[in-house]
This record gives structure tokens, sequence and C-alpha cells, in this order.
């Protein structure tokens, strides 16, 4: 099912936010842990967001309290937050410039792959040297969000970033060590999130309010200027149709799925996709942070 992967981030959310406390039965599960969990969503993520996987959530639990699993739906008694208009954008090339200084080289040919590829924290955190064919010069993965089989050509500049890793003869090794233990022990990108955060901080690019500050509570959104790791997703886009790449291309690279339905009748040849991916600018020649 399409959905299937949006319900496992849902509770891989849930779950994660709750820590040892996801061990013990439902019913201790309280109210005031979703109100803190909402808050939590509502950092990093728009309200359509947070409201569709606090409605998943109240399913599951809807689904255990009419099986006598638990004696109360607590996610029912907890209000969705305000849906406002995202804010998100892509970031400038000034601003992809400025993260850059302050990464390190784990998080620099983390934020390459997902500026060339257009790919989620998650996937570029998952991928593993099998899903890197240098001698190609492709990227294959399985999006986890939507499980859609992607073929990505890689960038020149990405090229010469992933060529400047160590060398392993395990094809199953991750290509982002620190980032792949993370998003296995949590089973979610939480924490990775977080310390992306901390990155465009340095870089002048967020400004981490405490809660208390906002005067709003725990549903109140920390400033971030709209940029997050996704936003690369969006510059990714935004540079590909700059480039004048036609519509349908980009689409193929980045995996979007709107009009789904051209790509029933579409075949794209390999090579147009690697010359889209070669009118991409080329951050790979600044140096990395100290």
């Amino acid at each position: 099912s399409r959905s299937l992967p949006a319900y496992e981030k849902a509770c891989r959310d849930l779950l994660d936010h709750l820590g040892t406390k996801a061990a013990l039965p439902m019913d201790s599960i309280a109210a005031r842990d979703i109100v803190a969990f909402r808050g939590v969503l509502s950092e990093r993520v728009s309200g359509a967001t947070v409201n569709k996987e606090l409605g998943i959530l109240r399913g599951a639990w809807s689904a255990a309290l009419r099986d006598g699993i638990i004696r109360d739906n607590v996610f029912a008694r907890v209000a969705r937050v305000k849906a406002e208009r995202s804010n998100r954008r892509g970031f400038t090339v000034e601003e992809i410039n400025r993260v850059l200084e302050f990464c390190d080289t784990e998080w620099r040919g983390m934020v390459l792959t997902a500026l060339y590829t257009g790919q989620r924290l998650s996937d570029v955190a998952a991928l593993t040297w099998r899903s890197i064919d240098l001698e190609k010069r492709e990227i294959r993965i399985v999006t986890r969000k939507t499980s859609r089989p992607m073929t990505i050509p890689i960038a020149a500049p990405l090229y010469c970033e992933l060529l400047k890793a160590p060398s392993t003869d395990n094809p199953d090794a991750p290509a982002f060590p620190r980032a792949f233990a993370l998003l296995e022990a949590n089973g979610g990108t939480n924490t990775l999130s977080r310390q992306f955060g901390e990155i465009m901080a340095k870089a002048g690019l967020a400004v981490r309010t405490p809660h208390r500050a906002t005067k709003q509570g725990r549903n109140a959104r920390r400033e971030s200027a709209g940029l997050s790791f996704h936003s690369l997703r969006h510059t990714s886009t935004s540079f590909l149709k700059n480039a004048g790449i036609s519509d349908v291309v980009s689409r193929e690279i980045i995996g979007h799925d709107s009009a789904a339905v051209s790509r029933i009748y579409t075949h794209i040849e390999p090579e147009t996709l690697r010359r889209a991916v070669a009118a991409m600018p080329d951050f790979a020649k600044q140096e990395v942070a100290k």
C-alpha cells in the first residue's frame, strides 16, 4: 500500500519521541505525552504533516480501544494544530555555501548528495555503497517514503566528492556511517534533523528560540527562515528548472509523484537525465570546514 510508509513514519516518530517510555503499555501514554509529541513535530514539519501523523496514530489508538487493549484514546483528546501555509523554500547559492562551511566531511557529503539528487534525509542517510555505482555514475535506491525505485545519474561534483570517501570492500557498508547508525538506532531522522538545524544555526540561517520565550507553548515552531534539510530537495528542483530542464525530466530525477500519469506515456533516456544533472551549479569546490 502506498500509505504504509506514512503509517510507519508516524509510528517511528512517536516511538523516537517516547524513548524508554515506548516499552510501556499503551495505556501508560498520557495526553500530556501526545501534546509534547505534537510540539516536537511542529518544530520541524508543517502543520498539515503534524495533523496527518496525529490522525494516523489516533486511528491506531481507536483500533486498540475497539479491541479492548486500552481504555482511553488519548489522541482523541489532543487538538490538531493550525495548518498554516508552509513557508518552506529552497536555499540560495550563498546560503548553501554558508552551510557547507560549517559541515564536517560526512555532513558535507550528505548535503551534496541531497542537493544533486533531490532525495530526502532518510534516503541519503540510508545509502550504502551497493546503491552507489561509481563506474556507471548512478545511484539506485527505493525511496523509504513512497517505495519508488529510482536510478539517478551522479553529477560530476558529487562524483568527485564520493571518490574522497574511505575505500571499503563491503558493498553493504554505509556511505555515511554516523548518519546510518543514528537512522538504524532511532528508526527516524529526528536526531539528524536536529544536527542539521545546529549546522544552519552556526551558518546564521536558524535562530533557536526556546519555547518559553515564544509564549505560545509547546505548539510553537522555532524560527528557521523556512529552511531545513528538506529544503535541499526544493533547491535541487529549482536549479533544474532554472537551467531550463523540463518539468518531466526534473520529476524523474527528484522523484516527485505529481503529474505521475505523464510517466506512463513518457520514457526518458538516461543520457537526458545526465545532461540535466550536469546543468546544476558546482558546489563541491568549497573546502571542508575544519
